[in-house]
């Protein structure tokens, strides 16, 4: 996935297939899934992704607070 990073650093497929991938590998994931939301910020399967990222990496209860902040603005999302 680095490789093919390098090759289309704008590529969203690329950006969250690595991001994925280090999700299941157990590795650190968060700026991976925020970079790949960073090219598609309407796509909401890498948003899905930062927020299972963020559930492994960091207290719960910080991740419920964002996650509200964010959700208050897409009121289909409630």
């Amino acid at each position: 996935f680095r490789r093919a990073a390098e090759i289309a650093p704008r590529d969203v497929s690329i950006a969250h297939g690595m991001a994925h991938a280090a999700l299941e590998a157990g590795l650190p994931a968060i700026d991976l899934f925020r970079a790949a939301l960073a090219l598609a910020p309407q796509n909401d399967e890498i948003r899905h992704g930062l927020v299972s990222a963020e559930l492994a990496e960091m207290p719960i209860d910080e991740v419920a607070d964002r996650l509200e902040r964010d959700l208050a603005g897409r009121p289909g999302w409630r």
